[in-house]
C-alpha cells in the first residue's frame, strides 16, 4: 500500500507560505484582500498539517521496529516540530478569527498576525528540514 504521508506533507508548507505572503502584502498595503481569505488559508494549513501528522504517525508505527535509536530520535524531533506547528497554528487561527469577529484594531491585528505567521513559518521550515533529512540522508519512507 502506498503511504499517504509523502502525498500530503507539502500541503501545509504550501498553505503556510501562501498565507505568509498574502498577509505580508496585506500589511504592506499592496493588496486589499479581506481578512477571511488568509484566515481560511491558515485553517487549510492547520487541517492539512494535522492530516500530515496523523499519516506520519501511522508511517512511523509501521517502521519503528526496523529503525535505530538515532533515527527514532530524529523522527521524534520531526514529530515535535510538526505538533508544535499544528498546535501553535490552531491557537493562532482561533485567536485571529475571534479578534477579527470582535473588530479588534485591524491594523495592529494584521501586524500581530504577520509576526505569528512568521513564527509558524519557522516551525514548518524546521519540520520540513527534519523530514527532508529523514528522506534524503537516511532513505526513510522511500519505497523499495
Amino acid at each position: 500500500m502506498i503511504p499517504l504521508h509523502p502525498l500530503v506533507v507539502h500541503l501545509p508548507i504550501a498553505f503556510t507560505l501562501l498565507v505568509i505572503c498574502i498577509q505580508a502584502l496585506r500589511v504592506l498595503g499592496k493588496i486589499n484582500w479581506p481578512p477571511p481569505l488568509p484566515i481560511i488559508l491558515l485553517m487549510l494549513a492547520i487541517v492539512t498539517g494535522f492530516i500530515a501528522s496523523f499519516t506520519g504517525e501511522k508511517s512511523f508505527s509501521d517502521l519503528e521496529q526496523q529503525l535505530s535509536p538515532q533515527l527514532i530520535d530524529l523522527i521524534e524531533q520531526h514529530e515535535l516540530f510538526a505538533n508544535a506547528f499544528v498546535w501553535a497554528g490552531l491557537i493562532t487561527v482561533l485567536g485571529w478569527t475571534w479578534l477579527h469577529l470582535k473588530h479588534w484594531n485591524p491594523r495592529f491585528l494584521d501586524w500581530m498576525m504577520l509576526i505569528a505567521l512568521l513564527g509558524l513559518g519557522v516551525l514548518i521550515w524546521e519540520t520540513g528540514q527534519h523530514g527532508g533529512d529523514l528522506v534524503y540522508r537516511y532513505s526513510i519512507g522511500i519505497l523499495p
